[in-house]
């Protein structure tokens, strides 16, 4: 979902105050078309921002949708660790590629 420039990318926006949180990464759908899960995807250091993923684990709840994050790269197993521990994201799901 990530593109070149800001107008090719979906964000994340407050229906409050207009304020963007962030960009999604990817959205799955399910057979009816409604989306199923939103998905973060880190590589590398994989930096795992608690605050965005609260916001994108409120905007899944609305939904009816869950959260996974996809962690690759040498700071895969650390972040998942950050996440699991983290009472608040008890519901995001992780898979490590």
């Amino acid at each position: 979902m990530s593109g070149a420039n800001a107008a090719s990318k979906m964000y994340q926006v407050c229906m409050v105050c207009g304020a963007m949180g962030g960009e999604i990464d990817h959205v799955n759908r399910n057979a009816a078309g409604l989306v199923a899960e939103i998905v973060e995807v880190k590589g590398g250091k994989c930096n795992v921002n608690k605050v965005q993923l609260l916001r994108q684990k409120e905007m899944a709840d609305a939904l009816g949708a869950k959260v996974r994050v996809k962690l690759q790269g040498v700071g895969a197993q650390r972040a998942s660790e950050v996440i699991a521990n983290a009472p608040e994201l008890k519901d995001v799901l992780v898979t490590i590629l």
